[in-house]
């Protein structure tokens, strides 16, 4: 081999080990993406039972799992949590203790999807 061919062999061999280290540490440091892997994705919308309007600012969760979201403007949610077979979903109003306009609901979701995506639209009650 040549002094020419061994220089340009060792520069590879080195930026293919940086390039794998940087990658190692950021899926160290920060993990998979949502979605990625063994997650679920619960999807959906909130509206109320009353109006059909959509409702905004009420915290879906997942029992004994500490992920959360809020539903946004249009009453939509996106949240993943570990793959698992049964979730109980609960669904709050983020004011009901003071002020709060719609009763909880919690609904028990057997996973049997492909895609690990589950799809729940939900009605809450007013108070």
């Amino acid at each position: 081999m040549t002094a020419n061919r061994k220089q340009k062999f060792i520069r590879w061999l080195c930026t293919t080990i940086s390039l794998t280290s940087v990658a190692f540490i950021f899926h160290a440091c920060y993990g998979m993406p949502p979605g990625y892997g063994d997650n679920i994705c619960f999807e959906g919308k909130v509206t109320s039972s009353k109006t059909g309007n959509p409702i905004q600012g009420i915290k879906v969760s997942v029992e004994d799992y500490e992920h959360y979201c809020h539903t946004n403007d249009d009453g939509t949610f996106n949240l993943y949590v570990p793959y698992d077979y049964r979730f109980k979903v609960i669904f709050s109003d983020i004011d009901s203790v003071e002020n709060g306009q719609y009763l909880s609901k919690d609904t028990i979701v057997i996973n049997n999807n492909i895609d690990n995506r589950i799809q729940l639209n939900v009605s809450l009650d007013e108070k």
